[in-house]
């Protein structure tokens, strides 16, 4: 059984916190083994940043998110299933971003993105080979788990991954390139479409070709994110992170 539990989220966060102390578990608000999440998929990820070695339970109200499964009213049933030690924990895979000394992670995904006037410039590469075979210009790089592309990922024309998949996925931000599309008699860029999935332990390398202002951004955050002055040659590593996302699933 596990040994310790804290609650935050959203309103109603309280009650729960009531309800844990009702049941005999104990409150632990510095490191607890275990945290409720009370709201949707932005709870969530604020709450792994937070406590980034406590395995997550999400609990959710009236918010739609794609990583909560438990409902409010069923509170009370899974206390007594984690007092019966009927639960497992889930782990998930992370993404890991790394810009010359600044390494950031995430558990849905990190959006490498201009913060310029200018577009980005880039080649993207793995084991060497040009991924694209062209410089790809645009507002930048989304670089997204499996359990995080049901959201930006996807919004973005990114692929659906299992969400216990141990695979990541990149995906152009509003990038083309130069090809020989025509639109009305015109030539114009060719859209970049779709993303490009890779199994654990690979690494990819965005190389950039302009000097340009760039924002690291890890799960939406915004208080996570970072500025970056980019210059010719710089590139961001993209990998699996080797800590992984911990979720409580409930055993029926």
């Amino acid at each position: 059984m596990t040994d310790s539990l804290w609650a935050v989220g959203k309103t109603g966060v309280e009650e729960l916190r009531k309800a844990i102390e009702k049941s005999g578990l104990k409150l632990d608000a510095k490191n607890p083994e275990m945290v409720v999440v009370l709201g949707g998929d932005g709870s969530i990820l604020r709450a792994n940043r937070e406590f980034p070695n406590s395995s997550i339970l999400p609990i959710i109200k009236e918010s739609f998110g794609g990583l909560a499964d438990l409902r409010y009213s069923q509170f009370d049933y899974a206390l007594e299933k984690i007092k019966k030690n009927e639960y497992k924990i889930e782990e998930v895979l992370k993404v890991e971003v790394q810009y010359k000394d600044f390494k950031t992670w995430g558990l849905n995904e990190v959006a490498i993105c201009r913060d310029d006037e200018q577009c980005n410039r880039m080649k993207v590469f793995s084991d060497g080979k040009d991924l694209y075979e062209k410089e790809l210009i645009g507002d930048g790089i989304l670089a997204c788990t499996a359990s995080g592309s049901t959201g930006y990922c996807y919004a973005a024309g990114g692929e659906v991954l299992g969400k216990t998949e141990r695979k990541f996925e990149i995906v152009p931000l509003y990038c083309n390139y130069m090809g020989n599309d025509v639109v009305d008699d015109r030539k114009v860029l060719t859209r970049v479409t779709g993303g490009k999935v890779f199994p654990e332990g690979k690494e990819v390398i965005v190389a950039y070709n302009r000097k340009i202002r760039n924002k690291i951004v890890p799960d939406s955050i915004q208080k996570e994110r970072r500025y970056f002055d980019f210059d010719v040659g710089d590139e961001v590593i993209i990998r699996s992170s080797r800590e992984n996302g911990k979720f409580v699933k409930i055993l029926i």
